[in-house]
């Protein structure tokens, strides 16, 4: 009889020590959750990262430090996938309160060649209907008319943003060749927000200007 009753014991006190495991191993697992930020698009040198542009992933062991801060470029081209890092983000160097973004250009139709630093350069962007919501829809109404760029959507295809000072050209020998301009904060807004939901197209400075 007492043997059994030292096998029950003994039964009982397995379960409370599988049960205390189990519980520690939560607590240690809660302890060290944690999460990190992912680039969820390409970003190139010159760019600025939006909260729309990163996915926060939950990982165990590490706590990200990295900050959003729209006001900061990126030093470097980041690939779609990323964990990003403070160190991958700069700071904008003041110039007559403008800001630099970098747009990629397709080689073929906008050489290097045919551009200087001294040109003007005008952008024709053609909006992507489907990926517009109808309240994103009266923003860029709202943000077009205040920045006095024509465009009717039932009528007009897209819409030109003229006269953009170039702040850099990049190097052709780049797969990722771009082109660095320079604009005030709403036109920064504008084309934040229509990069993935539009077409765009540089439209070269007309020869003799």
């Amino acid at each position: 009889m007492k043997r059994y009753k030292y096998y029950i014991l003994a039964g009982i006190f397995a379960v409370l020590l599988t049960v205390l495991q189990i519980f520690l191993s939560k607590a240690v697992t809660e302890k060290d959750k944690g999460h990190v930020y992912v680039a969820q698009r390409e970003f190139l040198k010159g760019e600025h990262i939006n909260a729309g542009d990163v996915k926060k992933v939950q990982v165990y062991g590490i706590t990200s430090t990295f900050t959003i801060d729209e006001s900061k470029i990126c030093i470097t081209d980041i690939p779609e996938g990323t964990i990003l890092s403070d160190l991958m983000l700069g700071d904008l160097p003041p110039d007559k309160g403008l800001r630099t973004m970098c747009l990629p250009v397709d080689k073929n139709r906008c050489p290097s060649a045919v551009l200087t630093l001294s040109d003007t350069i005008d952008v024709y962007i053609i909006p992507d209907d489907k990926s517009i919501s109808l309240s994103q829809s009266i923003w860029l109404d709202k943000m077009l008319e205040e920045l006095k760029i024509p465009y009717n959507p039932d009528n007009d295809i897209g819409f030109m943003i003229e006269n953009l000072e170039i702040a850099d050209l990049g190097n052709y020998e780049s797969s990722n060749y771009t082109i660095s301009i320079k604009i005030t904060d709403s036109v920064d807004e504008l084309l934040s927000f229509m990069k993935g939901r539009s077409t765009m197209e540089i439209i070269l400075p007309k020869s003799g200007n």
